[in-house]
């Protein structure tokens, strides 16, 4: 018995023993777990961050674009409702010069001077010289208003003005 006995403690001793070993083998691989689950997240927030800093960097630089194009076609508008303007201006200085007869009043005349100084500033100096040459006093041989007109339309649209010249104008007025 005492062998028995002896046996089953030396049994009993091992056991116990493998499973001290097992149960700081499992504690040993929850800590190394743990660890690597630990470093596994870390890497995983810096490539976030990095990935994430990357993305707010590319959106702020479409948002820097995005905001420059939209002040170009800004600009471009306005620039096309300045010509439209202008253009609007030249007609009506036009219209105003026909209407006024040779023998103007001084009213008739500072309406006249009223309509060219409404525009003179935002047309090229070619058409200056050129309103400037209908308005002038004396004999001399005064310009076409549908040459004004074409110089007008070519200085604002450049190379899509076309060819047209004074004489591909239809003036209803003087067939009438």
């Amino acid at each position: 018995m005492l062998a028995g006995g002896l046996i089953y403690l030396t049994r009993v001793s091992i056991a116990t023993a493998v499973q001290q070993a097992g149960a700081k083998e499992i504690e040993r691989l929850k800590s190394d777990l743990a660890k690597g689950l630990e470093n596994e997240r870390q890497a995983f927030a810096l490539k976030l961050e990095s990935e994430r800093r990357a993305f707010m960097q590319a959106l702020e630089q479409d948002k820097t674009e995005a905001t420059r194009a939209l002040e170009a076609f800004k600009a471009g508008l306005a620039l096309v409702a300045k010509r439209r303007e202008v253009a609007e201006g030249v007609a009506s200085f036009i219209d105003a010069y026909k209407r006024t007869p040779r023998a103007a009043t001084v009213d008739q005349r500072r309406a006249l001077e009223a309509a060219y100084y409404k525009i003179v500033l935002w047309v090229p100096s070619e058409l200056v010289t050129l309103l400037t040459a209908m308005l002038a006093e004396g004999d001399h041989v005064k310009p076409d208003p549908k040459d004004l007109l074409i110089a007008a339309r070519k200085a604002m649209l450049g190379s899509e003005a076309g060819p047209f010249a004074g004489r591909d104008l239809v003036h209803l007025a003087d067939q009438a």
